[in-house]
């Protein structure tokens, strides 16, 4: 009898586990649903996570839109910071921030839908852009 309540528990939380893994893609996330699933139901956890609504590319879909991703989208971030050095004329220190933006773009994200991938690589080029032009205001700037 012990036996088969210890085989229930675990296939019970072994059915929460492949619920929690099925929320990964979706907004409410793996934790919330393995431990929604372990606490009411494995078949409630698995409602919940199909009712959830799913995270494009499993990470961030949106680049320029306003859903955090794996990183926080750390491009953000280092874009803002780059745009206030730009503005204040601190080229080198703009120059800096635009490249890691950069590299927070080629790296975080992946498996990217086609849409977001010509936004994502549609703001590659305009950083690129902005680039060369500091670099020309900083050149400028030193003669």
């Amino acid at each position: 009898m012990e036996l088969m309540i210890i085989g229930c528990i675990i296939v019970w939380i072994g059915l929460g586990y492949a619920v929690a893994e099925m929320g990964k893609t979706r907004r409410i996330g793996h934790s919330s649903a393995f431990w929604i699933s372990v606490l009411f139901s494995p078949l409630l956890g698995l409602l919940i996570v199909l009712i959830s609504p799913e995270i494009d590319g499993k990470a961030s879909q949106t680049i320029s839109g306003s859903s955090g991703g794996r990183n926080g989208d750390r491009f953000k971030v280092s874009l803002d910071e780059a745009k206030k050095a730009a503005f204040k004329e601190e080229y080198e220190k703009a120059i800096g921030l635009y490249k890691d933006t950069l590299y927070y773009l080629h790296n975080d994200y992946t498996n990217l839908n086609n849409k977001v991938e010509q936004n994502r690589q549609s703001l590659i080029d305009d950083i690129q852009y902005q680039i060369k032009e500091l670099e020309t205001k900083q050149e400028k700037q030193l003669i």
